[in-house]
């Protein structure tokens, strides 16, 4: 479990790297595509005002390239940053499919056959759950059944306040 996490967290650290890349590239490319703009402009200048500069032309196209090839270079890191979100996001899901699972099988192992989860009932621990386990009381429809006198009982029996216990029994009859 620990080591997803950490594959987790490394995944999410190189996602974040990815995104002030992208952030980067992405203003660079604006800044690429405005120069090229201008670029063009002044190849049509030039083509129409110096029709026979080769040298020129040949320049003008070389930087129209370069460009075209830092513009792909762009979209292939945005598609990698798109690939890492989403296996960041299946990983941070089957991280959490897993902890919900463990969660339950460790709950499941703790409560007797033939039992009630007590912990579902608000206000009631695991340790209070084993004490009521001890005494005997296994499921909510026995805790919703106690009467003022059961109520009593059972708070000097677990030391604590009766009007703790009536919030058991009113929530014990709600699940049962």
């Amino acid at each position: 479990m620990l080591q997803q996490l950490n594959r987790i967290n490394a995944i999410a650290d190189k996602n974040e790297r990815l995104n002030k890349q992208l952030g980067a590239l992405q203003r660079g490319l604006e800044a690429v595509e405005k120069d090229n703009l201008a670029l063009e402009k002044r190849l049509e200048e030039n083509s129409s005002a110096h029709e026979g500069s080769a040298e020129k032309d040949g320049k003008l196209e070389r930087i129209l390239e370069q460009l075209e090839s830092q513009n792909q270079q762009i979209h292939a890191l945005v598609d990698e940053n798109k690939n890492m979100s989403a296996k960041l996001a299946e990983a941070t899901a089957k991280i959490k499919s897993g902890a919900r699972k463990a969660t339950s099988r460790s709950k499941a192992q703790a409560i007797p056959e033939g039992c009630d989860d007590l912990t579902e009932i608000n206000g009631v621990g695991p340790k209070s759950r084993e004490q009521l386990y001890k005494a005997g009381v296994k499921t909510f429809q026995e805790i919703a059944a106690w009467s003022k006198q059961d109520i009593d009982s059972y708070a000097d029996k677990l030391s604590c306040k009766s009007n703790r216990i009536e919030k058991w029994v009113s929530e014990a009859k709600k699940l049962s």
